[in-house]
C-alpha cells in the first residue's frame, strides 16, 4: 500500500502532496507515514533538561526514529528517481518534508544547554540537511551548496560541542556525529577527509577504556561496524580508481 504525501503534509502545504501535473507523486509506505508524523510530534513535545540521564534516553530514541525515518526517504527517494525526472513538484514534496523536521530541532537546539542535546539535536539537523544536499539537485545547484554549508555548519557546531564538553568518542553520539560529517564530505567530494575523519573516529574507540551502559555500548558497537564497513568500500573506490 502506498501513502499519499498530502495526508502526511501539515495541512496548509497538503498541496504539495502531489501537484499539478505530477501523475507520480513522491510516495512514503503508510509505515513510514505514520513514523514520520509521530517523530514530528515527538521532535514538537521535546523539551531539553540538564538532567544526562534523562536528555541521553530521549535523544536514543530520537535518534533511531530519524535514522529510520531517513533510510525510508533514501528508499522511497532513490526507487522515484530510478523511474523518471525528478519534477520540480517532488522537489518541493522532499524539501518540506525535511524543514518540517528542522523547524522544531531549531526550536529545541535554542533552549539546549546539556552537551548531550546539542551534539545531538546538532548532528539530527545536519543529517535532514545532508539529506537535502544530496537529492535536491535537479532544478536548484545554488541551493544544493547552501543545503551542504548547513549540513556541515551543524555538525561543526556539535562536534565543537563534543569536544569542549570532553564527551567520550566511544558515546554512539559522537560515532554517529563523525560518521555523518564523514559522509557529507564524501558528497562534496572531499574524499580524503572523508575516508579519515571516519577511520579516525574508528580507530580512536580501540584506545577509550570509558564505560557505558548496555544500551549505549550496543548502539557503540553497531555503529562502529558500520564504520567499518564505510571504510572498507571507501578503499575499495580507491583502489578501482572511482575516487582519489
Amino acid at each position: 500500500m502506498v501513502y499519499d504525501l498530502g495526508e502526511a503534509l501539515p495541512s496548509k502545504d497538503k498541496d504539495l502532496g502531489c501537484a499539478s501535473g505530477t501523475t507520480d507523486p513522491y510516495t512514503m509506505t503508510t509505515e513510514h507515514a505514520e513514523l514520520y508524523k509521530k517523530l514530528i510530534r515527538d521532535l514538537t513535545e521535546t523539551v531539553p533538561t540538564n538532567d544526562k540521564a534523562i536528555e541521553t534516553a530521549q535523544c536514543r530514541m530520537l535518534m533511531a526514529a530519524s535514522s529510520d525515518d531517513l533510510s525510508a526517504r533514501h528508499v522511497a527517494y532513490r526507487g522515484l528517481w530510478g523511474t523518471k525526472s525528478i519534477k520540480k513538484s517532488d522537489e518541493d514534496v522532499i524539501a518540506q518534508l525535511s524543514t518540517d523536521i528542522i523547524k522544531p530541532l531549531e526550536t529545541i537546539l535554542r533552549n539546549a544547554t546539556n552537551p548531550v542535546s546539542i551534539v545531538f539535536y546538532n548532528a539530527m539537523t545536519g543529517a535532514y540537511y545532508h539529506f537535502m544536499a544530496e537529492y535536491l539537485t535537479d532544478h536548484n545547484k545554488l541551493q544544493n551548496t547552501k543545503y551542504q554549508d548547513q549540513a556541515l555548519s551543524a555538525f561543526m557546531t556539535a562536534k565543537e560541542s563534543a569536544t569542549s564538553s570532553g564527551m567520550s568518542i566511544n558515546d554512539p553520539f559522537y560515532l554517529e556525529l563523525h560518521i555523518s560529517l564523514a559522509k557529507l564530505y564524501y558528497l562534496m567530494k572531499m574524499y580524503r577527509s572523508a575516508r579519515l575523519t571516519n577511520w579516525w573516529a574508528y580507530d580512536a574507540t580501540g584506545e577509550c577504556n570509558d564505560q557505558q551502559d548496555e544500551e549505549g555500548r550496543k548502539l557503540s558497537v553497531a555503529i562502529k561496524e558500520r564504520m567499518r564497513k564505510l571504510n572498507n568500500r571507501w578503499t575499495d573506490n580507491v583502489v578501482m580508481g572511482l575516487t582519489y
